[in-house]
């Protein structure tokens, strides 16, 4: 390989750069996009969760694609398309363009994240792969590292606009290294794109985060209830056209290993959580604490420190070691994590929370690679490339399915329903944390029990 392991992964952690990114830097400003518009918890969380929807719902098929020899191709196309997205963000003048923007910003982001996630699967030999996952892991991490203070300055001194506007030039400069660094495709072999089944899961994830958000913070109604009807009917429909399809969209086979369906719960279990304490707690610190934007910005990105630092160790000794002790730390810590934040109140001092969201970033950065790694060894080397795939779709539907529960929960909590976040009182915008609190530290109790219960390991056995 031209360059060796090193240009590669290098090209795996920038990939993910960007998506990492574009994570943080949008989260510090969801505050002020809420008073810009007027619009509470709820429709804010759509900015985010219409991302990562794109993301979970196309990135299958991208996989596939990758996964028949477009992997250049693809991940060049998407930068493309992500940095063209992000410039529309930029220029939005209202909610709904916003929205429409950041679904084509995570069209292009799906593919990013489904070739980069391949490359290294495809390319990078088995011992390599809980570095390869580390460094996926790491370079997301290094983009949430200066997400939150770089969104946190062009907010506070210029506007929101501008925390899409810095993705252009770097989306632009990546698109150069990329075609590269990166071989060139061999051809596209033949295969079959399952589009009528991609198109049904991605219309049954959509009506399903729509039922997640809405029942918990407006209760239950004509749209909902129909909502609910459809997603249930659609979920079935595409069960059993998947059975029936030589190269389905989702390998439903995989599911018929008991290790991969623990290693899998237990990631979702993880990154839905994490994710939904992320999405809310910029609002903690504006409503709660009092902070400016950049005061907000500054503190978040203490949690990268951590991150970043545990995933610089914890890649190659896992790789030595095995995953499944790095795993239940992971989760363990997890659960102190939002044990600590559930006490989190208009009192809690700097180091407080700064001891917080330190505890918090080593969640990924000791548990991202591993529990990713978990995923793809409990298979066949045959079913290698799906589960690589698998590992993206599940951490950007779980990351979309958090931030809708976590902001119905919160709308639940506080009474808030469709109203401006500014209008919500202290009182009742603790009580709608504190509500989210509470079912994180039970996901939590349920991932530890998932992750010491799986007893597979690269390097144990049963």
């Amino acid at each position: 390989m031209k360059g060796g392991y090193g240009l590669l992964l290098a090209t795996i952690a920038i990939s993910m750069f960007l998506d990492g990114l574009d994570g943080t830097i949008v989260n510090v400003a969801l505050p002020n996009i809420a008073e810009s518009f007027g619009i509470g918890t709820g429709d804010t969380s759509w900015v985010v969760t219409v991302y990562f929807l794109m993301m979970s719902g196309l990135i299958l098929v991208f996989g596939r694609i990758c996964d028949m020899g477009a992997i250049k191709k693809v991940l060049i196309i998407g930068m493309g398309i992500f940095t063209l997205g992000s410039l529309f963000c930029g220029l939005s003048p209202s909610l709904a363009l916003l929205l429409a923007s950041r679904a084509f910003q995570g069209i292009g982001a799906a593919m990013i994240a489904s070739s980069a996630v391949m490359l290294g699967v495809k390319y990078l030999p088995k011992e390599k792969l809980g570095l390869a996952m580390s460094l996926v892991v790491l370079g997301s991490s290094l983009g949430v590292a200066v997400g939150p203070t770089v969104g946190a300055i062009l907010t506070e001194y210029t506007s929101w606009h501008w925390i899409f506007f810095i993705n252009v030039p770097i989306g632009v400069a990546a698109i150069l290294m990329a075609h590269r660094a990166v071989p060139a495709d061999r051809g596209l072999e033949k295969g079959d794109l399952d589009l009528a089944g991609s198109a049904l899961l991605f219309a049954a994830i959509v009506l399903g985060l729509f039922v997640v958000e809405r029942i918990p913070s407006v209760g239950v109604n004509t749209t909902s209830l129909v909502a609910l009807v459809g997603c249930v009917v659609l979920f079935a429909v595409f069960f059993r056209y998947e059975r029936g399809r030589t190269s389905p969209v989702l390998n439903l086979k995989l599911f018929r290993n008991r290790n991969f369906d623990m290693a899998t719960m237990a990631y979702v279990l993880v990154n839905l959580t994490v994710m939904g304490i992320v999405y809310l707690i910029p609002f903690l610190l504006r409503k709660v604490l009092g902070m400016t934007t950049l005061e907000s910005g500054l503190v978040l990105s203490l949690q990268s420190v951590s991150m970043i630092a545990c995933c610089l160790v914890v890649g190659r000794l896992s790789d030595r070691r095995g995953d499944r002790p790095f795993a239940i730390l992971a989760c363990l810590i997890m659960l102190v994590y939002t044990v600590m934040i559930y006490f989190v109140n208009a009192d809690t001092t700097l180091l407080y929370l700064a001891v917080a969201l330190l505890v918090g970033g080593c969640i990924w950065g000791i548990g991202g690679g591993p529990m990713g790694a978990r995923m793809v060894d409990s298979l066949d080397d045959g079913d290698r490339g799906s589960g690589s795939s698998m590992i993206s779709f599940v951490m950007y539907f779980s990351s979309a399915l958090g931030t809708a529960l976590f902001a119905g929960l919160f709308g639940l909590g506080s009474g808030e329903g469709s109203g401006s976040i500014s209008d919500v009182p202290l009182d009742a915008f603790l009580d709608g944390f504190g509500l989210c609190m509470i079912v994180a530290i039970v996901l939590s109790v349920l991932a530890v029990v998932l992750s010491w219960a799986l007893k597979v390991d690269r390097k144990g056995s049963e």
